[in-house]
């Protein structure tokens, strides 16, 4: 799970400002490393209207390793210039009604006077040495997310609603390789790039109630994703075809609170269609070779339809502060990187074996608190009767093993006082 936490517009002034200098560098072979950053925020408050701006610009060197060495700029993030701006646009409208607005746009595209020097796995790494790297700079050309959310508490009775809008672009371009060798177009190799765009809103409604001594919440409402993605090589040619994929996943979760004892449990409904035009692999040749050794083979597209219903269940007793167990199951709901196979498809969308991926997680553990020092432990397996593998063939392309699939382990931390102010 992946949470992100962007700045509010928390002033209480009509103008805050705060601006940021800083730089770094490495601590062995400090030439050609050091970077800087600068960075200006602006917040207020105008009446029922709040703010919050603040665009940055961050320039790194050389990266290198803990002995001084120049490691691979190969998607690396060494001698890059990146770019953010970020906004936020918050309105009171009511006692009840807010209203939000969320821009951020952030692009990092690298520049390096290095190359990869292709090292030996098991003797030697992949390091970087000075030289003029084929093709265009790598790197994130633009990204831009948009939000727009509407809160209405107790719309009606005491359900409270969010409606979530958001908007997704962003182009990637990665490095050069000679794996895009083409004598007939007179190409030594070749960059891909991804070009995807996600549009998408989530209804989410809040009920909560109390039935004698229990008490608790249930959350309900339905998530409408769009994704078009489509991977293409820089000099024009095809490596994958557009896909559009639409989402569409109503849910509900249930949690419960009775003296001490918390119960969750939820169910989510998932059903995708991604459509696939008809499309031409892309012609593979040796370096240096005449003949193909792959590709140039027409797929007739189609539409992939999967659908799964994935539960979750979780129970933790609160009662002593020395112990507090927990149990827990849940479910994930996944597809295979559709794009790696359908660069090598045969004949038809439709012989893909693109099954999706249901996960069992099991997980129990407990959290304690003894004084001041808190301690927690956890145990978890993770499950899979149809796991998705990749295995790379003689032309370079990748094929999905379908095989069952196990993960499981354990963590452990503690957090205690030390001295008065050391943690």
């Amino acid at each position: 799970i992946v949470n992100y936490i962007t700045k509010k517009p928390h002033a209480t002034n009509k103008l805050e400002s705060t601006t940021t200098i800083g730089t770094e560098g490495a601590l062995v072979g400090i030439e050609n490393t050091v970077g800087s950053k600068i960075s200006q925020t602006v917040s207020g408050r105008i009446n029922d209207l709040g703010y919050v701006a603040s665009g940055s610009f961050r320039q790194t060197g050389v990266h290198k390793d803990a002995t001084g060495t120049v490691l691979s700029p190969n998607y690396g993030l060494g001698e890059t210039s990146q770019y953010s701006l970020f906004g936020k646009l918050n309105y009171q409208i009511t006692d009840q009604q807010n209203i939000e607005f969320m821009y951020n746009y952030f692009s990092s595209n690298q520049d390096s006077k290095y190359t990869p020097k292709t090292g030996i796995y098991g003797e030697a790494p992949t390091v970087g040495v000075l030289g003029e790297d084929v093709g265009e700079n790598q790197g994130n050309r633009y990204n831009h997310n948009a939000q727009l959310t509407y809160d209405y508490n107790m719309i009606f009775g005491n359900t409270d609603l969010r409606l979530n809008l958001y908007l997704q672009d962003f182009k990637t371009v990665y490095g050069f390789s000679d794996t895009f060798y083409d004598p007939n177009l007179g190409l030594d190799g070749g960059q891909s790039l991804i070009v995807s765009t996600k549009k998408g809103v989530r209804l989410n409604f809040n009920t909560p109630y109390i039935l004698n001594e229990i008490t608790g919440n249930i959350l309900y409402g339905i998530d409408v994703l769009n994704d078009e993605t489509s991977q293409d090589l820089v000099d024009g040619r095809k490596w994958t075809p557009d896909m559009n994929m639409i989402n569409m996943a109503p849910y509900i979760q249930l949690k419960t609170l009775y003296k001490n004892v918390v119960l969750k449990a939820g169910i989510r409904f998932e059903n995708i269609k991604i459509d696939i035009p008809n499309y031409t692999t892309i012609t593979r040749y040796n370096v240096g070779e005449s003949t193909p050794n792959s590709g140039g083979v027409d797929i007739k597209g189609g539409t992939l339809d999967y659908n799964a219903t994935t539960f979750n269940a979780g129970l933790r007793y609160n009662k002593w502060n020395v112990l507090k167990p927990f149990i827990s199951f849940s479910q994930s709901f996944s597809i295979a990187d559709l794009g790696r196979t359908l660069r090598s498809a045969a004949n038809t969308v439709s012989n893909i074996n693109s099954k999706a991926v249901i996960a069992n997680n099991y997980e129990f553990g407990f959290n304690s608190h003894l004084g001041k020092t808190r301690l927690s432990g956890a145990y978890f397996v993770s499950t899979s009767n149809l796991g998705s593998t990749y295995s790379e063939t003689s032309s370079g392309a990748f094929e999905i093993l379908r095989q069952p699939e196990k993960v499981y382990g354990f963590e452990l931390s503690i957090d205690t006082e030390i001295l008065r102010n050391i943690n």
